[in-house]
């Protein structure tokens, strides 16, 4: 499992983005999430067509009915802003549009799936960071010069970043709501003490977040057993 560890399901295109070349494999501390635009209403898949033969690549993108899908991961350098700094420090999350130039509008489903992911992103993420706030909540355009994420995701900027808020409020007064981390690089000791401590859920809820994160549930329950 290479995706974030997120509650909701997120399609795995990571390996397939690797393939093309366009990204780079070097992590960097996030401080601030960039929004974009598809310039189109593309399926997941339908991104991928464009980055395979474009130099270019983002971290997530959500489609028109909301789903979620990663191309790079989050800690890692995606060629998606046009400024060095910006694709060091920020994670990118492109949007499929429902109607094109000169608006360019995504639908309220696609916007309010960005701002959950937003905010959790911030909560498990992003490494203690503030809550999410315009000043580290950014369209394309704050690093180069491009009318991506368009004027209608600006325009609506201020509600994102708003309902961005309320989820992060609701994933840190809620622990147990995802995983502090989102890769297995934890030792079972470690993941059974977050078990213990009500980060993971509990029952099958908690053997399928476990699973997807990478763990054996089977293991890490001998382990909390054990430490119990």
């Amino acid at each position: 499992m290479t995706t974030i560890a997120y509650d909701k399901p997120v399609k795995d295109f990571i390996a397939e983005l690797s393939g093309t070349g366009h990204v780079t494999h070097t992590s960097f501390k996030k401080t601030s999430i960039t929004v974009h635009h598809n310039a189109g209403n593309l399926t997941h898949e339908g991104v991928l067509a464009v980055w395979r033969t474009r130099a270019a690549s983002a971290h997530f993108d959500v489609d028109a009915k909301g789903n979620v899908a990663q191309y790079v991961k989050a800690s890692e350098y995606a060629w998606s802003v046009g400024d060095k700094s910006g694709n060091e420090s920020s994670i990118s999350i492109e949007q499929a549009n429902t109607t094109f130039d000169p608006d360019w509008t995504v639908s309220d489903t696609t916007w309010k799936s960005t701002a959950r992911l937003i905010g959790w992103l911030f909560a498990h993420v992003i490494d203690k960071a503030p809550r999410p706030t315009n000043k580290n909540v950014f369209g394309h355009k704050h690093w180069s010069a491009t009318e991506c994420p368009g004027p209608f995701v600006l325009k609506v900027l201020p509600k994102i970043i708003a309902e961005a808020q309320a989820a992060y409020d609701e994933f840190t007064s809620n622990p147990g709501s995802a995983p502090t981390s989102p890769s297995s690089s934890k030792s079972i000791a470690q993941v059974a003490k977050e078990v213990i401590a009500g980060k993971w859920g509990n029952g099958p809820n908690r053997v399928s977040r476990l699973k997807a994160a990478g763990y054996d549930a089977k293991a890490v329950q001998t382990e909390v057993n054990k430490l119990l």
